[in-house]
């Protein structure tokens, strides 16, 4: 019961084949007697009368007249001329129903589908007069029209006016048209439509016939519908049209879309134009575009009558792909031109002058360029917008959808045509190449299944289940997913939906890639249209890679390296140009290497070269994404830090190994240029994958080869980009163990050949950071015997002396591994010395030759240890060329051999009989005779280490000990278990060691008494010559080694014979001389050693006075030669001497004569040395032997003086004596005429200045007498500190920023009122913001609207209640001011500053002119000058803030020549005192310290000022007129104060002169109610001076120490004469002063006079204020 009801009934329908229907009028009487059934049919006909029934009989005959004739088989008596005799007589009827019979006819026969049928075309033929009918109304004139019928028809139809009557308008044939769209409908909705396509057919042409529609319209219609099902009908919708006489018939030919030559022929042309007036009326129906796409895959239309006649045109295609190309090409080079390149020139903001006199026609110009900006953004906006229109109108376009959908149903053929004739349309839209690579990736899966997939993996075959929890009960239940068909073939799928294209056979048609010939032929035909755009396919380029890399690995041996090179070209040609497009997909690349890492690394560096150079430059598209991806590398670099790298590091990772070769190229260029980058970049690098890793080897060596310089100028530094870039080479191999270095230790190994300086650079780099291997230069004698002792002191010594190659065994073994795999570990061995060689005979400074000397030596020794670190004893033997070769065929020297191969020696030589050990058989030691020398001896020398000859318990039981407290402190039992393995290691290693040394030790005391003999002093200095001195200048620890063997070895009269021809020949100091620096300190590492020994001796009485004698010779020698090498001009000879004595001066020399004259040397070489490098060093040397003096021998206690030392001795310290005194006297009387000389000086310029001074003519009386604007930051500042005092309600300190007096004049009227406190605060702030608004010239800036804002906010803290803190200030009652905390900036020290700033402002300083103009804005602004420091703004140090520079500038020069005055001064007042302000310079900086040390030197006795600090709240404020000064000096102040100990003292007596000679500049025109200018003036010798602080502009004075007792400023002018620098500057100070008072009172005689008021008070002013400064 599978099958539907319908289906069966259907079925059983099929199956009847006879046809019941009942005839009423062609019955069985019709069929028996034909001509008489005909009269009666005639007559029934006739006697009908009514149009109506006449018409319904009609329609009834004929419907049964064409059922009788369609018939399969017609009567065997009726034939159709009996029927056409039948219509005829109807017809002849009457003449009324004529036409109603001939259209009835024609209308019943439309109804069937049969119109070719030859019956009917007969009876048609024998109609004649049916046939105007037919021609007009009927299909069926087209079987039996002729020539003649035709004009025939024609000339009916010319009779008819061409009135066709064919409903193609809805309104036309409304019921119609609703008919046929409701059976178009209804025929979708049928579940059994697919086996009723027949009779859906019929009844779809009975509707068109019956009701005249038009076939065009019919036609679109049932398109526009279809395309609703399109997604699930598309199957019966080809099947349908195939029944339908719409689809094309064998004439006209079916289309074929799969054949380019047939893109343009078959189909049905109606069709096409319903399809084109569609699209045209609606542009983006996708629904419709498919099913235009399936119609064209099936042949019912022709591609080319769709894409021809859609309406973008060819010319606007090229046109818009012409554009994009230039749009690219500004893509590719944006970020390439250096942005400073366009960037203009800054403006003077602090040339206030220019800016007024421009003022105007610069706001006018200003103004301009701000509306000429605004149309240029409006311009720029509009055109992007239009811009964005067009390209999207473009994109949006019928016909690129169009090509969209082509693509995705399987249309390749028409699409490969238009992508092949437009290239760059590929890229104009993203879509287009995922579509083209689905197309691709298709073809290419019958290949990818056979060669990668395997063919046993399962497939799929449900989702996983769920588990559930129901009733309690856990159960596993399927996960139901839900399938959906979708049109876009990229639809990912959802939680619990699938989904599926809804065309699966669009891939029919493709071809199907099954062999790799064929993956080439096509890749060239597909992928080439693709172009770079196939990095937008992912998926693609994986399987790719996969089957090439499957193709390779099954390839046999003798074809695998033809194939790698197809590949190689395969990935050169499609699949390397598109990594820049890949989006952040590293997993890509990582699949892309991996089939690269099959070629050969020369074949990938070409391709690496070739896209940066060429392809990169080339291909446009490359060029675009290449380019992004280095800035957007550029960009992650710059917020590259510490704080983001956790952040950032993967993400740049991840760019850099998506696209490495367009991203490294900067990072490698940022790590060159900054120090910093190295370490992020390192970190970073641990995220790369293989791909990145290759390229970045490649891109280093592209920087590492490039012709530069290399070397610093001073011939011995790398230049720093060699530095940072072999910083960052050894970093990446030890922290990123994927890092392939192989190419590097290539070009490493090639380039030692031509002795490349950077070469050399990153072998010591990689040793230092990978290898972790530490020299032992500049290590001290413990950890030296450490490291030459067991394997666990050993690891001790390394970690204190940050060598850390025990952490990095791994790594180390890897860098040297790559060593072996290269095979040249002793070619490099052999380079580094022959580079040594090399350095020595170039053409260059000592300095710079010893210097690469001792790098070499250290490099090739580093070298050699990380070799003998990490390599095994057989690993060593293998790859070291044997000792023979290295000695005879290289020539390599005694000491490097014996280093190289003494480790492997130590198990296999037999000491006592070491002669006759095959090793040295047939090996001659150059130059050693070993006649004279025994042949033992040199080989036991050179054999044996300090391992052998030193044991020291010490070292052994200090670390048991720590190992033992640890132990004790553990609490892990692992850690207990590390602890107690390392003791026990410690214990075995100090027993092998003692036993190694006791049986060492012993053989040596054996062989020193038979070698005691043979020790002539032609055998000593063969000794000397070929084995002491080479080992001793070797290494510090063979140095060591030197000094223990000789001591271990001989007696005291054979190390008495070797030590008195090593030092008495005097060969040290030539020695020193050809010496290297490192050379030098170890053979002070091996004299210093030997002297500590032979003291020791010395010391403990072990040496008879014979011995002393001889040691002081020795002593006296080594001094001698050591005075000469330091006092030598030869630059090698001082600095060796001074790294020699570096080593040797912590125990020589020994007596203080001798330390004495090597001090006498070293700075009578100090006085002439120009060499910073050698002064240095030689200072340090100085103090450490200075120090040493201390505790230096007398020559009486190393031996016994006898009578003639004793006489010199005495004769000597007497001449001493009298030399000091004599240089004494000389300096005093040195210093004595220096001073004269200067006072002479300073009192004719004190003349001359006296001269040219004239009197003023008076101050200005208005304050805004130069109003000008002001620079914007300055009226910010301003603004900020007003804002700061409204919100605290201090409206006297926030009318000190304010300069105009007629704005300070409204502030007080409104202060005065008492009005609403709303009104108050309104007019208040009106007062404010007009007043700024006055001094900026633009108001619309964003900075100075914010402050206007915040203006507006502060003002609502304000009240107009009278403060009466503040009131009571100013109170004669102490008790009633209030006590406030005292601080740097609510202090009275800040007022008093602050009246003194504007007191010394009014004068000027020795500037005028054009320079005084010049400098006063940028004074104001640089230090901020404002009459207050707000509480929020602290100062430097106790200074307020805009005093800050003058004191600091006055501390450092005593001058005054960087503080500027006020300009707020008039230009009279200025032009009056040009010439007279000269005179009063010298005293008004210091009167400016002198007050802030008196202020803030709390901690000084203060008797005998008030000090404000001291005494707050005490003051009673009153002016009271000085003491006079002592009689001892009339005319001078104390000049205690210049020199003395204490510097408020100095203070004291300054002060009490006046400085100020003319009266304060406002003082005129001041209000009684400004609160801001407090009491400035009292009268003083017949003169008005400022009040509130005097000053004395002298600053040597104010920084003078505060030491001292500070009451001495009152007790006379007496100063101590035994310190000249007091006295030089009381003899200074005393000229300035006295020049000063002689002229102080006929200046002011002559200035105007203040009014006077009561004592201490101000004019109108009632108050009394304390004074400041009371005696």
């Amino acid at each position: 019961m599978s099958e539907s009801l319908t289906t069966r009934l259907n079925l059983l329908s099929k199956q009847i084949q006879t046809h019941f229907y009942n005839f009423n009028y062609l019955d069985s009487g019709f069929i028996a007697n034909p001509s008489k059934r005909i009269i009666k049919i005639f007559h029934d006909f006739a006697d009908i009368q009514e149009h109506d029934k006449q018409e319904k009989w009609l329609k009834e005959f004929f419907i049964e007249f064409f059922k009788f004739l369609f018939q399969d088989s017609l009567p065997s008596n009726v034939t159709v001329d009996d029927l056409s005799k039948l219509i005829e007589a109807l017809i002849k009827v009457s003449a009324t129903t004529k036409q109603l019979v001939m259209r009835t006819f024609v209308s019943a026969a439309a109804a069937y589908p049969k119109l070719n049928d030859e019956r009917f075309t007969r009876l048609c033929s024998n109609l004649n007069c049916l046939h105007s009918e037919l021609f007009k109304f009927s299909w069926a004139s087209k079987n039996f029209i002729s020539t003649s019928q035709n004009t025939y028809y024609k000339h009916i139809l010319k009779r008819e006016k061409y009135q066709i009557r064919k409903y193609n308008i809805l309104s036309e044939s409304s019921i119609g048209f609703a008919q046929y769209a409701t059976l178009i409908y209804s025929i979708y909705y049928d579940a059994d439509r697919s086996n009723k396509i027949s009779f859906y057919s019929y009844q779809l042409h009975f509707i068109m016939g019956k009701y005249s529609l038009d076939q065009f319209k019919c036609l679109s219609i049932f398109l526009e519908i279809s395309k609703f099902f399109i997604m699930t009908e598309y199957e019966f919708l080809i099947a349908f049209l195939k029944q339908t006489d719409f689809w094309p018939s064998l004439s006209s030919g079916i289309s074929d879309c799969t054949k380019y030559k047939y893109l343009n022929k078959g189909g049905n042309i109606t069709a096409s134009r319903a399809v084109i007036e569609y699209l045209r009326l609606n542009p983006n129906d996708t629904d419709y575009l498919d099913m235009v796409c399936i119609l064209i895959r099936s042949g019912f239309i022709n591609f080319s009558s769709i894409w021809d006649n859609l309406d973008l045109s060819n010319d606007k295609i090229k046109a818009y792909l012409d554009n994009l190309d230039k749009e690219l090409e500004e893509k590719s080079m944006k970020g390439v031109d250096n942005p400073l390149a366009m960037a203009a020139a800054l403006t003077d903001d602090d040339d206030e002058e220019s800016a007024n006199n421009n003022s105007h026609k610069s706001k006018e110009n200003n103004d301009k360029s701000v509306e000429l900006e605004r149309e240029n953004e409006l311009k720029l906006e509009n055109d992007k917008m239009q811009k964005l229109n067009k390209e999207k109108k473009f994109l949006e376009d019928t016909k690129i959808l169009f090509l969209e959908r082509l693509l995705i149903n399987g249309c390749i053929v028409p699409s490969m045509t238009i992508l092949g004739r437009w290239k760059s349309l590929i890229y104009s839209k993203d879509v287009l190449p995922l579509l083209l690579g689905r197309v691709f990736d298709t073809m290419l899966n019958p290949i990818y299944k056979a060669m990668y997939l395997s063919n046993t993996t399962p497939d799929l075959v449900s989702s996983l289940r769920r588990t559930t929890f129901d009733a309690g009960i856990l159960s596993h239940k399927p996960n139901l997913l839900i399938s959906k068909k979708t049109a876009n073939p990229f639809q990912l799928n959802d939680m619990q939906t699938t989904f599926s294209f809804y065309y699966p056979e669009w891939s029919q048609q493709l071809e199907q890639i099954d062999s790799i010939e064929t993956l080439f032929n096509l890749s060239h035909k597909y992928l080439t249209v693709i172009g770079p755009s196939l990095g937008k396919c992912p998926q693609l380029i994986s399987k790719l890679c996969r089957i090439g890399i499957c193709n390779i690995n099954s390839s046999a041996d003798e074809e695998k390296l033809k194939i790698v090179d197809n590949w190689v070209n395969y990935v050169r040609k499609f699949i390397l140009p598109a990594i820049p497009l890949l989006d952040l997909n590293s997993l890509v690349t990582s699949d892309i290497y991996e089939l690269m890492s099959f070629f050969p690394f020369e074949r990938r560096y070409y391709m690496y070269h070739e896209m940066i150079n060429r392809t990169s430059k080339d291909i446009l598209l490359v060029k675009v994404y290449f380019n992004k991806a280095e800035r957007e590398t550029k960009t992650i670099l710059k917020a590259l830090s510490t704080d983001t790298l956790e952040r950032d590091a993967r993400k740049l990772a991840t760019l850099i190994s998506t696209n490495p070769l367009a991203t490294l190229l900067p990072t490698v260029r940022q790590i060159e240029n900054y120090d910093k980058v190295s370490e992020l970049v390192i970190f970073t690098a641990k995220y790369f994958n293989r791909f990145a890793y290759d390229a970045l080897q490649y891109v280093l060596l592209l920087h590492l080869t490039q012709v530069r310089p290399t070397i610093q100028s001073d011939g011995i530094n790398e230049v720093f980009w060699v530095q940072r870039l072999v910083s960052f080479i050894s970093g990446l191999a030890k922290n990123c163990p994927d890092m392939d270095l192989t190419n590097i230790i290539v070009y490493i190994t090639k380039t030692l050949h031509q002795g490349n300086v950077t070469a050399t650079s990153l072998l010591r780099e990689l040793i230092i950071t990978v290898g972790g291997i530490r020299d032992l230069h500049e290590i001290n004698t413990k950890s030296l015997i450490m490291l030459n002792s067991g394997e666990p002191l050993q690891k001790v010594a390394r970690s204190l002396i940050y060598d850390t190659r025990d952490k990095n065994v791994g790594v180390a073994q890897k860098l040297v591994s790559d060593f072996v795999h290269q095979k040249s570990i002793s070619e490099i061995i052999i380079l580094l010395y022959n580079l040594n060689l090399n350095s020595n005979t170039e053409n260059s400074h000592y300095k710079i030759l010893s210097s690469k000397c001792d790098q070499m030596n250290t490099l090739l020794w580093s070298f050699i240890e990380l070799v003998r670190f990490s390599l095994s004893e057989p690993e060593f033997k293998e790859n070291i060329l044997p000792f023979e070769i290295l000695l005879s065929d290289y020539n390599i020297p005694t000491q490097w051999v014996f280093h190289i191969w003494r480790d492997s020696f130590q198990n296999v030589i037999d000491l006592n009989n070491i002669t006759e050990n095959s090793t040295f058989d047939n090996i001659t030691f150059r130059g050693v005779n070993f006649s004279k020398l025994p042949k033992d001896l040199f080989l036991i020398f050179w054999t044996l280490i300090l391992y052998d000859i030193q044991f020291n318990k010490e070292f052994y039981d200090d670390t048991k000990k720590r190992l033992s407290v640890e132990l004790k402190e553990a609490v892990r039992t692992k850690k207990k278990a590390e602890l107690s393995k390392k003791i026990k290691d410690l214990l075995v290693a100090g027993i092998a060691h003692q036993q190694t040394f006791n049986k060492v030790s012993t053989l040596l005391s054996e062989k020193g008494i038979m070698w005691k003999s043979a020790l002539n002093d032609e055998a000593i200095k063969i000794f000397l010559q070929y084995c002491l001195i080479p080992r001793v200048i070797f290494s510090p620890s063979d140095a060591l080694f030197g000094a223990y063997f000789i001591f271990l070895t001989f007696d005291n009269d054979t190390i008495t014979d070797i030590f008195d021809i090593l030092i008495n020949s005097d060969i040290i100091r030539s020695l020193l001389f050809s010496s290297t620096p490192l050379e030098s300190g170890n053979l002070g590492i091996f004299f210093s050693h030997c002297i500590k020994r032979l003291e020791t001796i010395r010391s403990k009485k072990q040496l008879t006075d014979t011995y002393a004698v001889v040691l002081f010779k020795w002593y006296t020698s080594l001094t001698n030669q050591i005075i000469y090498l330091i006092s030598e001009k030869s630059y090698m000879s001082v600095r060796n001497g001074i790294e020699f004595m570096k080593h040797f001066s912590k125990v020589f020399p020994i007596i203080d004569t001798h330390i004495i004259l090597v001090i006498n040397a070293l700075n009578e070489n100090l006085s002439v040395e120009e060499r910073e490098d050698i002064k240095l060093p030689t200072n340090a040397l100085l103090g450490h032997l200075s120090a040493r003096l201390k505790h230096s021998l007398p020559l009486q206690d190393f031996r016994p003086l006898n009578a003639d030392e004793l006489i010199e001795k005495e004769k000597y310290e007497n001449e001493l004596e009298e030399i000091k005194k004599y240089e004494t006297h000389l300096s005093n009387k040195k210093k004595e005429e220096n001073l004269r000389n200067q006072i002479q000086l300073r009192k004719k310029k004190r003349q001359d200045d006296l001269d040219k001074t004239s009197l003023p003519t008076g101050p200005s009386t208005n304050r805004n007498s130069e109003h000008h604007q002001w620079p914007l930051q300055k009226v910010l500042r301003h603004m900020d500190d007003a804002v700061y005092f409204l919100k605290e309600n201090n409206i006297k300190r926030a009318m000190d920023v304010i300069t105009d007096d007629s704005a300070i004049d409204k502030i007080n009227e409104l202060r005065r009122q008492r009005t609403d406190v709303n009104h108050f605060r309104e007019a208040l702030s009106a007062i404010f913001i007009q007043y700024f608004s006055s001094l900026v010239q633009y108001q619309t800036m964003s900075e100075y609207k914010k402050r206007i804002s915040n203006l507006r906010e502060s003002i609502h803290f304000v009240s107009n209640e009278p403060d009466s803190k503040q009131a009571d200030l100013y109170s004669d009652d102490a008790s009633l001011r209030p006590t406030k905390k005292v601080s740097r900036y609510n202090s009275d020290t800040s007022r008093i500053l602050d009246s003194a700033k504007h007191s010394y402002n009014d004068r000027h300083n020795e500037h005028s002119g054009e320079e005084f103009h010049n400098k006063e804005s940028r004074y104001r602004d640089e230090h901020h000058d404002t009459r207050y420091n707000p509480p929020n703004r602290k100062s430097d140090g106790a200074t307020p803030s805009r005093f800050a520079n003058i004191s600091s500038s006055n501390r450092s020069s005593g001058s005054h020549e960087n503080v500027k005055p006020d300009r707020r001064v008039s230009n009279q007042y200025k032009d009056s005192n040009k010439s007279h302000i000269n005179g009063d310079n010298d005293k008004s900086t210091t009167q400016i310290n002198n007050v802030k040390n008196r202020s803030y030197n709390n901690d000084n006795d203060g008797k005998n000022i008030n000090d404000t600090n001291n005494h707050r709240g005490q003051h009673t404020r009153t002016y009271e007129k000085p003491k006079s000064r002592p009689a001892s000096l009339p005319s001078q102040p104390n000049f205690r104060d210049n020199f003395g100990n204490n510097s408020n003292s100095s203070n004291q007596n300054n002060n009490t002169t006046s400085s100020d000679k003319y009266p304060r500049k406002h003082e005129a025109s001041r209000n009684t109610n400004d609160m801001r200018d407090e009491k400035r003036f009292k009268r003083n010798d017949g003169g008005w001076s400022s009040g509130r602080n005097d000053y004395n502009r002298n600053n040597s004075n104010s920084n003078s120490t505060n030491n001292g007792n500070s009451n001495n400023s009152n007790k006379g002018n007496s100063y101590n004469k035994n310190n000249d620098r007091d006295e030089k500057n009381y003899r200074y100070h005393s000229d300035q002063n006295t020049n000063y008072n002689n002229s102080r009172r006929d200046i002011q005689s002559k200035l105007p006079q203040a009014p006077k008021g009561p004592k201490g008070t101000r004019n109108n002013n009632n108050r009394q204020p304390s004074s400041r400064y009371q005696r």
